[in-house]
C-alpha cells in the first residue's frame, strides 16, 4: 500500500499528548460541532467534464451526514456526500467528514482507507499511485481498479487527510465497454477538489 505524506516533523510530547487523546475519542457522538463548512468543502459536480464518459456530470444525490448505519463507516456524525453521473454512465462520488481532531483524523484515515472498507467486494487488486506533486494534503492514497495508469482504469478512488477533516474522491465507470477512464482526467478533478478544501481551510 503506497500512502503519501507532507514532509512534516512531529515533536514527541505532541505524538504521546495525540496517542492519549486517540484513545478516548472513539465514540462519533463525541465530536464536537464542525468549525468549517462542509458543504462548502465539495467540488460541484454540475458542469465538471470528462471526455471519455458522455460530457458533463449531472448531480444525482446530496447526502447532508446522518443516520447511525452510516457511522460505522463514516466515524463521525458529521460529514457531506454528492454523487453525480453522465449520460454515459460514469460516476463521481465525494465525500468529506469532520473528526473534531487530527489525532482522530488520523486514525480514521488508516482504519477506513478505501483498500480496507472495500477489499471484500473489488472483483480487482487495487494498484496504488503516486498522488500528484504539489497537493495540500497531509496524507494521501490514489487507488486504481481494473486496469493501469497509462491506459485507465474502470475505477479510481482518492483519499486524503486535510487536518482535522478527510475527503474522498470516486471516479468509475462500471456500465459498456467504452474507455476506462484515463489517469489525467481523475487526477485534473483531484486537483480541483484540492484546491477547494485547501482554499476553505485557508479561509478560518
Amino acid at each position: 500500500m503506497r500512502t503519501t505524506f507532507r514532509n512534516r516533523s512531529v515533536p514527541a510530547g505532541l505524538i504521546a499528548v495525540l496517542l492519549g487523546v486517540l484513545s478516548g475519542c472513539g465514540d462519533p457522538e463525541s465530536i464536537p460541532d464542525p468549525d468549517i463548512d462542509l458543504s462548502a468543502m465539495i467540488l460541484p459536480t454540475a458542469g465538471l467534464t470528462d471526455g471519455e464518459c458522455g460530457g458533463s456530470y449531472v448531480d444525482v444525490k446530496d447526502g447532508a451526514g446522518s443516520g447511525g448505519d452510516a457511522r460505522l463507516y463514516h466515524a463521525t456524525r458529521w460529514w457531506r456526500t454528492e454523487l453525480g453521473s453522465t449520460s454515459e454512465g460514469c460516476t463521481l462520488g465525494q465525500y468529506v467528514g469532520f473528526y473534531g481532531d487530527t489525532g482522530r483524523a488520523k486514525e480514521v484515515f488508516g482504519q477506513q482507507s478505501p483498500d480496507k472498507y472495500y477489499a471484500k467486494t473489488w472483483p480487482w487488486k487495487p494498484k496504488f499511485v503516486d498522488a500528484p506533486e504539489g497537493l495540500n494534503a497531509d496524507r494521501t492514497q490514489v487507488i486504481c481498479l481494473d486496469g493501469a495508469p497509462a491506459t485507465g482504469c474502470t475505477e479510481w478512488y482518492y483519499w486524503a487527510q486535510y487536518g482535522k477533516a478527510l475527503f474522498k474522491m470516486s471516479m468509475s465507470h462500471l456500465a459498456g465497454d467504452l474507455p476506462k477512464i484515463s489517469e489525467g482526467d481523475f487526477l485534473r478533478n483531484v486537483r480541483s477538489a484540492d484546491a477547494r478544501v485547501d482554499g476553505v481551510l485557508g479561509s478560518l
